[in-house]
């Protein structure tokens, strides 16, 4: 049994303090559970105020946050809509932090499917959910003898029920309290028995398996038996601080020709992220940590005297657990209370050789969030435990890479929460060039309302800076061919150029070189942001599945790209992988197949199917092309609507945002078995989904079998064939595919067969795969069920989801079915899965910040 132990809501920093406040440790914005904040977009559109969960990941896994309004926080009529806070909280947790899904269709989904019964029955769960039908409209539904109902048609629950269903359905319905579980109750009541035939997004990606069943493999669950002494929930109101940084930097004899690219990075840092009020100081690491500066008040005269304290020289070994324990010091200058809310950010680029190593101190760094950044390819593998232990971010850079220059661009939004002011990276790229002239591109595009700042950081051979701005030139020019000129920052060997311009379309950026040497030049372009309600940008974050990769478990990449909370759709995503031995290019999808478990939602996903090495990887987003804002939807899956309260189903419209292009980081994982790390075939092809059916004419006995082709490994390349089973009894199929018959191709009027298709020439993977299939003369209804199976030769994917088809034998107006009826069953209390019996032993911190957040302790 589980319960809340502690919830810690994080004040704004920019309400009035209040003594009763204790300053934030790790909290943020962007690491809450629970996000408080505005909807973003115009208050016209229906159900601005909707709950949702942002869930791009996979059945069980936590997804990013749960989003609630304002205005569905205080305002207990708009929290109504969607049946109250209880109800609503326990729906979007169980999609956040379980990793369940929706059992009631959403639009453009199946809203009525073939069930074992015989009947047309309406997508629920659970079957005794009794109702009527009617359309959109309120009219009486079309529902022909042979067919489901028509598009328009939707099936209204029965209100005022003794029933009940699971709070993954229509969690507004007054007697819903409960989630659907595999078996009958310990009362042996069916009413919640999981209806794993019904087409909803919990059985496509959850293998059939119900909520409960789900729920209970978590550890929440899995650490909870026996008896757990519940306490009341702990209210903690924490108030973030002005950011408080130390930057521990290894300046051991290895970082010599790092140390200038290092110091670009930095300067960045100091002047695009940092603000005034905030706090920075400084430690250096070789043979011992020395504090160069304590922490110092960021402002106009400090930035620079700051960023001349860098360290210059490299020389000596490496302590980085030295450099670790000297930062916690630097932090706790005037006491304990001291390192709340501090950050640690530790770059390295080799591995320990001198004591005190990080083994040493990993227990000592108490409430300090620490950032890492690891550089080149020999660094020490216990680096990233630092971040994971006291749940900061890791990163990786590599000598030809501008990772650098976006990771330090980053740093700071965690703190500052959603209405800072945002830094937008539309363009970084890092190359060689010799004499000569070099044009560069790029694309703004009409959410971007304010100036661009471009960094062009030069770099001689053996990590030397330019003396001067006579051997080097740097210029933009404008879409109306204004020209900028840049200013040479010397002591960075960096050249800026700034402007005030807003023009929209294609700027020229170009570089000249008068060195007869080969030259370092990486470049960042920054946008600056104008944040209101009607001036939102377009913004992109990028992220890996999982820190720690051991296959066979799946890497999954994700890119978030939205106004505020709106999605964008249409750009080309892809990622830049750098392995331990080398580059791999890889795209992302926003399609609904395979990994993308929602289309057009924004999150555009992609499997790193083919490993290269053990070690780190890491990766480079590229956003690039015309792109739609959807105005009205969400980045996340919404609760469901009371269609007597309000509008269950709307309209999106689709608002142009000219070319869009942004380019971010994402982090870095680390992929730790020797053997199946360095083999490119871990995985064999990914599990179908998304199978449907189309075009089913009962005349002809003829029913079309729709699916997305996997790839040989996940979604890549081509399978080398499919195998296709039917069967007449679901409970059987779905406990054992090899219990259903194969289908052949060779006529036959007593089975189904494939009429066109072949099962032995699979499509490349994401093409769309139509198999027609002839059902059988009978003389009597029949239920057909069938699903697929995949396989590279070597592997086999899981079963596909199931689709039915049933087959009349005669078709007369009498025998029309009553669609979506079932017997009403008394429900009976069931603690087991209870509403108010989900007990969590863990602190789940839900964290208001204006919002909510968490932080997990087990009790």
């Amino acid at each position: 049994m589980t319960y809340f132990k502690e919830v810690r809501i994080l004040i704004p920093s920019t309400w009035s303090d209040n003594p009763s406040y204790v300053s934030a440790v790790s909290e943020s914005f962007e690491n809450s559970d629970v996000r408080i904040d505005n909807p973003g977009e115009d208050s016209s559109f229906p159900n601005i105020n909707r709950p949702y969960t942002a869930k791009p990941t996979f059945c069980g896994s936590q997804g990013l946050y749960i989003h609630l309004t304002p205005e569905f926080v205080t305002n207990g009529d708009i929290a109504n809509v969607y049946g109250g806070y209880d109800k609503v909280l326990a729906h979007e947790w169980a999609h956040y932090r379980w990793g369940v899904f929706d059992e009631y269709p959403q639009p453009g989904e199946q809203h009525f499917y073939d069930s074992s019964s015989g009947q047309v029955e309406a997508v629920r769960c659970t079957k005794s959910i009794t109702g009527t039908l009617a359309t959109l409209d309120g009219e009486a539904c079309i529902v022909p003898p042979d067919g489901y109902p028509g598009d328009n048609c939707r099936f209204y629950d029965t209100r005022n029920s003794p029933q009940t269903a699971s709070l993954m359905y229509k969690q507004f319905l007054d007697y819903i309290s409960e989630f659907c579980d595999e078996d009958e109750d310990e009362n042996s009541n069916e009413r919640l028995i999981h209806n794993a035939e019904a087409p909803n997004r919990q059985n496509r990606h959850c293998e059939m398996k119900s909520v409960w069943q789900v729920m209970k493999e978590h550890s929440d669950f899995v650490r909870s038996q026996g008896t757990v002494n519940i306490q009341p929930t702990k209210f903690v109101r924490v108030r973030q601080r002005p950011a408080r940084y130390v930057l521990v930097i290894d300046n051991s004899a290895s970082m010599f020709a790092r140390l200038l690219p290092l110091r670009q990075a930095i300067y960045i840092f100091i002047n695009e992220v940092l603000v005034d009020g905030e706090e920075l100081g400084l430690v250096s690491f070789n043979n011992i940590a020395i504090a160069i500066r304590n922490l110092t008040t960021i402002n106009d005269i400090t930035r620079n005297t700051i960023f001349m304290d860098l360290p210059t020289q490299a020389t000596g070994a490496t302590t980085i657990g030295g450099g670790v324990q000297k930062g916690l010091e630097v932090l706790n200058t005037t006491g304990e209370i001291n390192t709340l809310g501090g950050r640690l950010i530790v770059l390295t680029d080799g591995e320990e050789n001198k004591k005190p190593f990080i083994s040493d101190i990993i227990n000592t760094t108490g409430s300090v969030l620490i950032h890492t950044i690891a550089i080149g390819e020999q660094v020490d593998q216990n680096l990233e435990s630092l971040a994971i232990r006291t749940g900061g971010r890791q990163f990786l850079h590599q000598d030809s890479s501008t990772a650098l220059f976006d990771i330090f661009s980053q740093f700071g939004v965690d703190m500052r929460g959603a209405n800072a002011e945002e830094l937008v990276s539309e363009y970084i790229a890092n190359f060689t060039m010799a004499e000569g002239l070099r044009r560069i591109t790029f694309v703004r595009d009409n959410t971007l309302r304010g100036g661009i700042t471009i960094y062009v950081g030069v770099v001689r051979e053996l990590g030397f800076g330019l003396d001067n701005e006579i051997l080097f030139e740097v210029r933009l020019e404008s879409p109306s061919g204004r020209v900028s000129q840049s200013r040479f920052e010397v002591s960075a060997s960096l050249f800026i150029v700034e402007t005030n311009s807003q023009e929209e379309g294609i700027w020229t950026l170009t570089l000249q070189s008068k060195d007869s040497n080969s030259l370092n030049v990486s470049v960042l372009v920054l946008a600056e942001t104008v944040e209101d309600l009607t001036t939102l940008p377009i913004t992109a974050s990028g992220f890996w599945a999982t820190s720690d990769l051991i296959p066979p478990q799946v890497q999954t990449a994700f890119v978030s790209l939205s106004r505020g909370y709106n999605p964008v759709i249409g750009p080309d995503v892809e990622a830049t992988v750098e392995t331990p031995n080398g580059l791999k290019k890889m795209k992302l999808y926003d399609d609904g197949i395979g990994e993308d478990i929602v289309q057009g939602d924004g999150i555009y996903s992609g499997f790193l199917s083919s490993l290269d090495g053990t070690g780190r990887y890491s990766a480079q987003f590229s956003i690039r092309g015309e792109g739609q804002i959807v105005n009205g939807a969400r980045v996340g899956v919404g609760a469901a609507v009371d269609p007597e309260k309000g509008q269950a189903e709307w309209n999106v419209t689709y608002e142009p945002s000219g070319d869009v292009q942004r380019t971010i980081t994402g982090g870095s994982f680390t992929c730790n078995n020797a053997m199946t790390c360095t083999d490119s075939n871990n995985y064999g092809p990914y599990r179908v989904n998304n199978l449907h059916r189309r075009d089913f004419l009962a005349e002809n006995r003829t029913v079309e079998l729709i699916f997305a082709a996997p790839g040989a490994n996940l979604m890549d390349g081509r399978a080398r064939s499919y195998v296709i089973r039917y069967s007449t009894s679901f409970d059987e199929f779905r406990g054992t595919f090899a219990s259903g018959v194969t289908l052949g191709t060779v006529e036959n009027d007593e089975i189904p067969y494939i009429l066109t298709g072949n099962p032995n020439i699979p499509s490349m993977a994401r093409n769309e795969e139509i198999y027609t299939i002839m059902l059988p003369l009978r003389s009597e209804d029949e239920t057909y069920f069938f699903a697929l199976t995949a396989t590279d030769g070597t592997y086999i994917s899981p079963p596909s989801n199931v689709v039915s088809v049933k087959l009349r034998a005669v078709v007369r107006a009498t025998d029309r079915p009553d669609a979506a009826s079932s017997t009403t069953v008394q429900p009976t209390p069931n603690p087991k899965r209870n509403l108010l019996a989900i007990i969590i032993p863990i602190s789940v911190a839900l964290q208001l910040i204006i919002d909510i957040f968490g932080l997990c302790q087990y009790v």
